[in-house]
């Protein structure tokens, strides 16, 4: 269908709830969608908006494809809709569309706050957008409560029995990742009212307030303070923030945090003393828990060990292998081609080569090698 058959036939008689101002989108029709516009720069034919965050754009056809809601980023949060080989943004599209240019120096606000920061960038509605200046947004991302992603938890299984400990959890990432659970699917609000979110079989209790037994703070300056559980905390307008558990970023092999080296920070902090030639070492290898009892003073060659290493070069793969004199039936088995060799060359009499071994093992142009047939297995 053409724009000009929905102009003509889906919108008679509206009434917008949006003014036309300079620079925003022409009118299209009205459904239960909302009212739909175009976009400045983009052809109404191709690609339209509406109010209620929709879109329909045209895609190897004559004709727009049905409402849809732009796909949302997992890292940003912000949907973004792809067009003739490049990606736009959602938010700044409706914005255009219904309020016009942007301003110098102004970029798209959403304007409501839920307290969860994906939640808020995937409402682009246009009545829940606007053209605003750092120092407005500002002032509207300090409405914003606490998100989850700051508070600490404690989780149960229903099936543990009543004499196991609830597990407690210092980020939401850490929670997400050890009870297998998808983001969307915890029920944010209900848990600020209730204090508990009941899924599958998970009873997860949030506790923004309250502290772990035994967790320790003390004051790295007058404008952060660190736990012996790997936390932090930062002073901002003589108040303290929220609670949270800093990250490896990616770029980075360890948490960092106002330039500094996170685990260090905390080492020192709860005194922890350096002697020359040492740093700091995680004990348990994961560089991402900067507990105060996970973390030592060690020399490069202690932590040399206690690093966990993956091999990659074949090098290090050992390849059993398993032979037989040509004429026999029955296989004997080595542990790699080098023993093969070491076994066999007194026992024969004759000086066997691995590196022939391995070749006849992997069946290419040699069969045998001094009388003996090989196989991987």
């Amino acid at each position: 269908m053409s724009i000009r058959w929905l102009r003509e036939n889906v919108s008679t008689v509206y009434k917008s709830d949006f003014p036309f101002v300079s620079g925003c989108g022409r009118f299209i029709y009205a459904d239960k969608f909302g009212e739909w516009r175009s976009v400045p720069g983009f052809d109404e034919n191709e690609l339209i908006v509406s109010s209620m965050g929709y879109m329909r754009q045209k895609c190897n056809s004559a004709e727009l494809r049905e409402a849809f809601i732009p796909v949302q980023s997992k890292h940003t949060g912000y949907c973004s809709v792809g067009f003739k080989g490049r990606m736009f943004l959602a938010h700044r599209l409706v914005c255009s569309a219904f309020h016009g240019d942007c301003p110098t120096g102004f970029t798209c606000d959403h304007i409501t706050k839920y307290g969860d920061l994906l939640r808020e960038r995937m409402d682009n509605r246009a009545s829940n957008l606007r053209w605003a200046d750092t120092t407005t947004q500002a002032l509207n991302k300090s409405a914003r409560s606490a998100t989850m992603r700051c508070d600490t938890f404690h989780a149960r299984h229903k099936e543990w029995p009543h004499c196991t400990p609830n597990m407690f959890f210092q980020s939401k990432n850490k929670l997400l990742k050890f009870t297998g659970l998808h983001w969307n699917r915890l029920d944010f609000d209900s848990a600020k009212e209730t204090g508990l979110i009941n899924v599958d079989k998970w009873i997860i209790f949030c506790t923004p307030d309250d502290d772990p037994p035994l967790e320790v703070w003390k004051d790295v300056d007058a404008t952060l303070r660190v736990s012996s559980h790997g936390r932090a905390q930062f002073k901002k307008y003589s108040k303290w923030q929220n609670k949270f558990t800093p990250l490896v970023s990616r770029g980075h092999a360890y948490a960092v945090l106002r330039n500094k080296l996170f685990h260090r920070l905390v080492f020192l902090c709860f005194g922890g003393v350096l002697q020359a030639g040492e740093t700091v070492d995680h004990k348990n290898g994961d560089k991402s828990d900067n507990a105060f009892n996970n973390l030592r003073a060690a020399s490069k060659s202690t932590q040399r060990l206690n690093q966990i290493r993956v091999h990659t070069s074949r090098a290090h793969v050992k390849n059993r292998v398993m032979g037989r004199k040509l004429g026999s039936e029955e296989w004997e088995k080595f542990d790699s081609c080098l023993n093969a060799q070491k076994i066999l060359t007194p026992r024969e009499c004759v000086k066997f080569n691995n590196s022939a071994i391995g070749r006849v093992a992997r069946q290419g142009s040699v069969k045998q090698h001094m009388g003996w047939e090989f196989m991987f297995y």
